[in-house]
């Protein structure tokens, strides 16, 4: 009976899992990476439309403080008038 040697066929398949192990291993590592740069960016502009928000809430508030102590000073004036 002929013997037939499996081992280089058996070494040749354990070279090419290798490599697919490593070029998955990659693959999971760029989509792993891009995934937390994605969300890094959505994060911040998520922050900055937040900040953009408060400030001109800030500006509106400050804008009706004004009105407000203007008021104030014109309800006092007429009180001081005789009527």
């Amino acid at each position: 009976m002929n013997s037939v040697n499996l081992l280089p066929w058996r070494d040749l398949e354990t070279k090419i899992k290798d490599r697919r192990l490593i070029v998955v291993s990659f693959l999971i590592l760029v989509v792993c990476i891009g995934t937390t740069v994605m969300r890094f960016v959505s994060l911040n502009q998520i922050k900055q439309s937040r900040f953009e928000r408060n400030s001109f809430l800030v500006s509106q508030i400050e804008e009706l403080e004004e009105n407000i102590i203007e008021l104030k000073e014109s309800l006092d004036e007429r009180k001081h008038i005789p009527q």
